[in-house]
């Protein structure tokens, strides 16, 4: 039982037999993450991944899907120089390309100062725009848990005052819902406040 670029604890159970990739990505995503907090509530930030994990899986999605959701802020939050090489080698290109849809970061990008905020989300959601609608269910599952969480903490944003961007998140949440998620033939078009509760309910009290 080995793997290359993960340590032994994410490839192998205590009595030797390999992991399956979704228990792979898992332990790697907790790892990874070990020391990230969201940044409104401190809570663990595995939390984040776990519940677009779980809307990913709710909507069908398949088991790459459910590992780029995993892995979906690992270029992102934590880039390197080999970051990509080893998502695609460890969960294969399929997953590399999802996660890549999913991160907000330009093409490329390996680490240091990110583009402004506001640009970068422009940037994303033309990215999105662009993308297969078939690869966008984890890039909506990741809107709708962060605006699910904000939602969360209790606080209505109001023309003065909106101390977590909580309009923005939720105006780009909503946006990219209704502009990027394009049923197949025949499949029902979610209904976004089914979306929205579902991910609510996952959140549970804060």
């Amino acid at each position: 039982c080995s793997g290359v670029g993960l340590l032994m604890s994410d490839v192998c159970r205590s009595d030797g037999s390999p992991l399956g990739r979704f228990e792979r990505a898992l332990r790697y995503a907790t790892r990874l993450h070990a020391q990230d907090v969201k940044n409104a509530t401190g809570a663990p930030y595995i939390a984040h991944l776990l519940g677009v994990c779980a809307l990913v899986l709710n909507d069908g999605g398949d088991e790459d899907e459910a590992i780029a959701a995993l892995l979906h802020d690992a270029i992102e939050d934590h880039p390197s120089p080999t970051r990509r090489e080893e998502i695609r080698r460890d969960f294969g290109a399929r997953v590399l390309h999802l996660v890549e849809i999913a991160s907000d970061t330009p093409e490329g990008y390996e680490g240091g100062e990110k583009p402004p905020w506001g640009p970068r989300k422009e940037a994303h959601m033309r990215h999105l725009a662009a993308a297969d609608p078939g690869d966008c269910r984890v890039p909506l599952a990741d809107k709708l848990d962060t605006l699910a969480g904000y939602f969360g903490l209790g606080e209505t944003p109001t023309g003065s005052r909106d101390p977590y961007g909580l309009r923005r998140a939720g105006q780009g949440a909503v946006r990219a819902v209704l502009d990027f998620w394009r049923p197949a033939e025949g499949e029902k078009a979610p209904d976004l406040a089914e979306l929205l509760v579902a991910a609510v309910d996952a959140h549970g009290p804060l």
